[in-house]
């Protein structure tokens, strides 16, 4: 940010038009003069009219024209975070007197899970939001690496995080919802199932294992190779979404996140134990960011999701 004030140290604030710094904004987001005008309901030629009072202003190019669409400037990329904040902090101030109604708010959520969390964490938040909050638009986005999840909540372009996180930031907000243990799924007529699952029995079961998984899961995955399944391994996945249909079709065990077991067990006929492996327990949070900390929204939300997922812990 130092970087930003120096190359930028001769602009005063009133020489800088709100609109002007509005449309930069919708333009990092979008990378095209048309779509941002669409989103702003302004004309293309008036974009590219602010676009070009912007580049004088910051005597910096800021977009530049590729394949890709328009790619920001290093001097768009350092103002981008700074102007994004500022611009929430301004809308919060002049909207800190709008009331949150769930009954009758169209507002629109952006929640972060990981892939187990839209699983059994998005559809029961999302059968509570209908029926509380009927007008309320839910999007779930996946935490992957790609994503920047403190600007992005920083930014307000993610109202929400549940999953379980490792080396969480000072700067954002944390509750933690509940812990589960992991356990050892498969077809009800499974060898298995059918009396006490010695580690023999278990180690000499052939496993599914799901490798594009999350940093508690692959610290399982490592647990379990650990104690000797490396042989017996002969399915691997990128993701848990289609292990219930692989276990029902082969003779294959996947140790799961109890309450995927769980959801999986009635529809797929599936049974689950406790395996003979220690395994690391899971610890489901909730992040937020402190800028939205009394947002009466994020409140609601936060409020509901404790309701639904809290085991008091």
């Amino acid at each position: 940010m130092n970087n930003v004030y120096n190359e930028c140290a001769m602009i005063r604030l009133q020489d800088i038009d709100l609109n002007l710094l509005i449309i930069f904004q919708q333009l990092m987001e979008d990378r095209q003069v048309s779509v941002a005008a669409t989103k702003l309901s302004r004309s293309q030629p008036a974009v590219s009219n602010a676009l070009g009072r912007l580049r004088r202003a910051f005597d910096d190019p800021l977009f530049v024209r590729t394949s890709n669409g328009m790619s920001p400037t290093p001097l768009a990329l350092q103002l981008s975070n700074p102007i994004s904040i500022a611009l929430g902090n301004i809308s919060d101030a002049v909207n800190h007197r709008e009331r949150f109604d769930p009954e009758t708010s169209r507002r629109r959520f952006k929640i972060a899970t990981h892939e187990p969390g839209e699983i059994d964490l998005i559809p029961p938040l999302a059968s509570k939001c209908s029926s509380v909050a009927p007008y309320i638009q839910m999007v779930s986005v996946r935490v992957s690496s790609s994503i920047d999840l403190v600007r992005e909540m920083e930014a307000g372009r993610i109202d929400l995080a549940l999953g379980a996180f490792f080396n969480i930031p000072r700067s954002l907000h944390r509750r933690r919802l509940f812990r589960q243990p992991y356990v050892t799924m498969f077809r009800a007529q499974h060898a298995l199932g059918q009396g006490e699952v010695s580690l023999k029995s278990f180690l000499s079961a052939r496993h599914l294992l799901v490798t594009n998984a999350s940093g508690s899961d692959q610290r399982v995955n490592r647990c379990l190779q650990r104690a000797g399944i490396l042989q017996t391994v002969t399915l691997e996945v990128p993701f848990f979404t289609g292990v219930p249909y692989l276990i029902q079709a082969t003779d294959c065990v996947a140790t799961v996140p109890k309450r995927i077991a769980e959801a999986a067990a009635a529809p797929f006929e599936f049974k689950y134990i406790t395996p003979p492996v220690k395994l690391p327990m899971l610890a489901i949070s909730a992040l937020w960011h402190p800028r939205f900390h009394r947002d009466e929204g994020n409140k609601w939300l936060r409020d509901l999701t404790v309701e639904l997922f809290s085991d008091g812990s």
